[in-house]
């Protein structure tokens, strides 16, 4: 006779299937592995990281309760002129050029604390 699959059984297999596929897809893109740029898009070239995530500068922000002393990424400390990017998630600061750097590498979380960079309703825009 032989084995028989319902249409469930079927569906949920080719949904497993698919997220394997973009799976080893995303880790084997030619731009990760050699920085170069290749036509298609990611989430991060549809994220306006300006408006969601706008750089201020560090004065303005210091006036917070307790500042940090330093950005996380690259260890430097702040200066009041220095151009910051305050996550809205969890609130750590870090200088714009680090934390644009660390999404451009397509880490969407916290370098921190890893609570995810972009608000969950934020993808409802996209």
């Amino acid at each position: 006779m032989g084995l028989s699959y319902s249409g469930a059984g079927v569906i949920i297999a080719g949904v497993i299937l698919n997220d394997f596929i973009k799976s080893v897809r995303s880790f084997l893109d030619i731009r990760r592995l050699f920085g170069s740029a290749s036509s298609g898009s990611t989430i991060t070239d549809k994220i306006p990281m300006d408006d969601m995530l706008p750089a201020t500068k560090f004065e303005d922000i210091s006036s917070r309760v307790n500042p940090p002393e330093s950005c996380r990424i690259c260890q430097d400390e702040f200066d009041g002129g220095d151009e910051v990017r305050c996550l809205r998630n969890c609130v750590h600061v870090y200088h714009k050029t680090c934390i644009d750097r660390w999404i451009q590498d397509d880490k969407m979380t916290c370098p921190l604390c890893r609570t995810p960079i972009v608000p969950d309703f934020y993808f409802f825009r996209l």
